[in-house]
């Protein structure tokens, strides 16, 4: 059955059994039919003052909205920065979120009049709403994909566009959705309680000591009209602002259309006494080694033996307790690199994610360009992620466990495409077969 015709079906039942129960009350201040409301409407909208009232409600009810929007998602993303704020500011916004609305209402009457009292109401019941749902966001965000953004020198506007504001949306736009519907009734009732001029609080106020039953449909009409119509025209700016905010594959390949791998002969890698401790622990113990451009070393030692700690304190994501890694003569996107993790970016293709790093599409040596994420095996998101790091621009290629998951045939034809896309450039690999280590001509380091 059609969707239309499924929704004329339902509102005709409803109204219909509106009807029939008005006729057996048959008492329009006890319970008003579809005729007397409709009559009502008609009557009000021909009053300027109908329009007035609603458009001062509406303007109100968005400014409190938009405030507590604002406030709610900086307080969670300078709290998920600072922990410390987080501690600070969550017993406020738990007591916002959980006191009765009436309470405070109360309150704001008694400190600041009926002038304001419903902005801030709203913002009051929202800003909770949009705290601890940017709050999940941010404790949700996945921080193997950040750390691999970061080492890769991503633009800040990219990593936006195509990692954070993904991830945020869902919250975002469930937040947005609950609370367009709280704003519209906190608002109102603070207007009633307050009896706010030329608002639909007053409205509703009047027509309840007039026993005005009609007119309390109206407007009771009115604020489920224009909560449900809010809703869409934020989802609605919020679906052209994601569709704004995409990345598109041309875009990214346009920055640089040569993007050729350009090796520095003076991009020495050099590892000087690395100790890091873990629980009082030391996993590395003045470590030092220094690897010449366009060397290959494999890491091999055996497990809990510090080699994926180390990685992570050449590539800047941890601080080591003494010693220091740095490249000789040499900065600008030093480092390219597949991580133990999965990495890849969920929401873009193969291709994209390799040209969000490497400017340049994939040429699908290893794995179809056109496939989603979710349509990968663990072993060819593995061969995507290699793709990506052997293209990119950098000095030195780190690969930890890139033939994790990957059969036979496949593990040699990515260690081929390695052989032939390395180009001259420092190769670290970390691996526990030494077979692997051998075939791309690694010097091993145990």
């Amino acid at each position: 059955m059609d969707k239309k015709i499924r929704i004329i079906m339902v509102i005709s039942f409803w109204v219909g059994l509106w009807g029939i129960l008005a006729l057996i009350f048959n008492n329009q201040v006890v319970f008003p039919g579809p005729y007397d409301v409709l009559r009502t409407m008609f009557y009000k909208m021909v009053e300027p003052i109908f329009w007035l009232t609603i458009g001062g409600s509406l303007l109100r009810i968005l400014i409190g909205f938009l405030i507590a929007c604002v406030a709610g998602c900086l307080l969670a993303i300078i709290g998920y920065r600072i922990p410390l704020i987080h501690d600070f500011v969550s017993p406020i916004i738990q007591l916002m979120k959980s006191a009765p609305i009436v309470c405070f209402i109360v309150l704001l009457l008694v400190w600041f009049g009926v002038d304001i009292v419903d902005v801030i109401t709203v913002i009051i019941a929202c800003t909770p709403i949009f705290f601890f749902a940017i709050a999940e966001a941010c404790q949700n965000r996945d921080k193997n994909i950040a750390n691999m953004l970061r080492v890769h020198k991503v633009p800040t506007d990219t990593i936006w566009r195509v990692f954070e504001w993904p991830g945020v949306l869902p919250y975002f736009n469930q937040a947005a959705q609950t609370g367009i519907g709280i704003s519209w009734k906190s608002a109102v009732t603070a207007q009633m309680i307050g009896v706010v001029a030329y608002t639909i609080g007053e409205g509703v106020f009047t027509s309840k000591i007039t026993l005005d039953s009609s007119t309390l449909v109206v407007w009771l009409i009115v604020v489920v009209v224009l909560g449900w119509a809010c809703e869409k025209i934020v989802i609605t700016i919020i679906k052209n602002l994601t569709k704004r905010w995409e990345l598109k594959g041309v875009e990214i390949a346009e920055r640089d259309p040569e993007n050729e791998i350009v090796v520095d002969k003076d991009a020495n890698l050099i590892i000087s006494e690395i100790t890091k401790i873990y629980n009082k622990k030391k996993v590395l113990d003045k470590f030092t080694m220094t690897i010449g451009a366009g060397e290959r070393v494999a890491l091999t030692g055996p497990t809990g033996s510090g080699k994926t700690t180390l990685i992570r304190i050449i590539l800047g994501i941890e601080s080591c307790n003494h010693g220091e890694v740095f490249v000789k003569d040499y900065e600008p996107r030093t480092y390219s690199a597949v991580f133990q993790e999965s990495t890849l970016l969920p929401n873009l293709s193969v291709d994209e994610n390799i040209m969000v790093i490497a400017n340049k599409y994939s040429n699908d040596e290893l794995v179809p360009g056109n496939l989603m994420p979710d349509e990968l095996s663990g072993g060819m998101k593995r061969c995507a992620e290699i793709e990506r790091a052997l293209l990119a621009q950098s000095q030195i290629v780190i690969l930890d466990e890139p033939f994790a998951g990957l059969d036979s045939a496949t593990k040699t034809k990515a260690i081929k495409y390695i052989d032939d896309n390395l180009k001259g450039r420092s190769l670290i690999l970390i691996t526990h077969d030494k077979k692997d280590a051998k075939r791309l001509k690694c010097a091993i380091s145990e």
